[in-house]
């Protein structure tokens, strides 16, 4: 997350206590139409699990993160982020003189104002479409339109 981040030319913050499902906090200055900045709040999970399908990604999330994902009353906006990892760890990066390249890749969604779920322990799989891939140019269009006044 922090490589998309610098490369986006965004600061990144991370929240060490997880009060309020947030891991991390994204800030951009620009000159969006609404605000002179944006801010998107992150609660980021990792999973080495076979998630990733044809044209989505699957993934597993319990009722109370889903709860505070899906808060219309929430003042900063929030995503989640699902980082796909391989099942070594040995296999997540290659680093040599030229490069450092890290294997498998993020998915995001905005779960702002989803429908309940109705079972206190129920959990839910999402479906995060394959082409919301946590990349520069969709967390830049994340930030833009969020600084337009707009949802992530």
């Amino acid at each position: 997350m922090r490589a998309v981040v610098t490369a986006a030319r965004c600061s990144y913050e991370q929240i060490d206590v997880d009060y309020q499902t947030v891991d991390a906090s994204i800030r951009q200055t620009a000159n969006h139409y609404v605000f002179s900045s944006a801010q998107v709040d992150v609660q980021l999970k990792c999973t080495s699990q076979d998630v990733v399908k044809d044209d989505h990604v699957a993934f597993s999330i319990e009722k109370k993160y889903f709860d505070k994902l899906r808060d219309t009353r929430r003042y900063e906006k929030i995503i989640l982020v699902v980082m796909v990892v391989p099942t070594n760890l040995e296999d997540w990066l290659i680093q040599d003189d030229d490069r450092l390249i890290l294997h498998k890749s993020a998915y995001w969604m905005s779960l702002h104002g989803e429908p309940a779920l109705t079972d206190p322990n129920q959990s839910t799989t999402l479906h995060i479409p394959k082409a919301q891939r946590f990349d520069v140019e969709q967390l830049l269009g994340i930030l833009s339109r969020i600084g337009n006044g707009k949802m992530p």
